[in-house]
């Protein structure tokens, strides 16, 4: 199951830049001047909602932290989407690596508009690889449900 996972989200996942993979050391990670220059990321909608977009703002926060601010539009209520179990949640996956081994999960709020879902946290993770939108069936899982619903993924914007 693990394999598919990594499968799954190595199609999502990109490298945001090569500064933020190699900013941080083995043995002291630290946020540096240069890191602050990320440029916005675009959120681009799946198969299974193309016209679904969004965008995502990534800044270091301290050492080995991360502030993040997330808005995504044109999302259905999740419990509308097909396919069984019936999810509930849209979380944010906040990948370090492309394997999915090491990430941090965010509750994405619904927005005062419908179908705008937002996102605001501060995650610990030595690095940012990949941001991954689903649905799911609450807040707080450790994985996503099975069969993964990918709605949104992080693409650099141009």
């Amino acid at each position: 199951m693990r394999n598919k996972l990594a499968g799954l989200a190595l199609v999502g996942a990109i490298t945001l830049s090569p500064m933020i993979a190699n900013a941080q050391t083995a043995t002291t990670p630290t946020a540096t001047t240069e890191m602050a220059t990320m440029p916005k990321m675009e959120l681009m909608g799946t198969k299974l909602v193309p016209k679904a977009f969004g965008s995502a703002t990534i800044d270091p926060s301290g050492t080995g932290k991360w502030k993040i601010h997330v808005e995504a539009r044109g999302l259905p209520q999740p419990s509308t989407l097909k396919g069984k179990p019936v999810r509930s949640v849209y979380l944010l996956w906040v990948m370090a690596d492309a394997h999915m081994k090491n990430m941090a999960v965010i509750t994405m709020k619904a927005g005062a508009k419908p179908g705008v879902f937002v996102a605001d946290a501060t995650v610990s993770l030595a690095a940012v690889h990949g941001l991954s939108i689903t649905a799911d069936l609450k807040a707080g899982q450790k994985m996503p449900t099975m069969p993964m619903v990918t709605v949104l993924e992080t693409a650099m914007a141009k």
